[in-house]
Parts: C-alpha cells; structure tokens; sequence
C-alpha cells in the first residue's frame, strides 16, 4: 500500500512558525485515518533501519 505524497508541504519556509501551522492538518496525505495507521506500520520498519544506519554511521565518524 505504498502511496506517494508531496512532501512540499512539509518542509520549513523562512518566516515560518509552529503557531502558522494546523496541528490537525495532514499535508500531502488524503487518505483515512486507517490507511494513515496502514502506512505507517508499513515504513516504521524501514525507518527504524535507516535510524540505525545513521546512527552507526554518526559512531564511526566520531
């Protein structure tokens, strides 16, 4: 169920606060709540490794 999603809206604009930004909004993203809850169960795995391979990454370096 991967979907693609523009990630413009996501991104920090110069000028831009948190008080300008919706907290209930989901730019990019219009499915349901449960293909949201779907999606992100997908990715947390490939998330979690790319968070490992970062941090693995940052210990070699230092």
């Amino acid at each position: 169920m991967t979907q693609k999603f523009d990630t413009s809206a996501l991104r920090y604009r110069p000028g831009l606060t948190f008080a300008d930004v919706d907290s209930r909004a989901t730019p990019g993203f219009d499915g349901s709540r449960e293909d949201g809850e779907a999606l992100q169960a997908e990715l947390s795995g490939r998330l979690g490794l790319l968070q490992e391979m970062l941090y693995a990454n940052g210990s070699i370096a230092c």
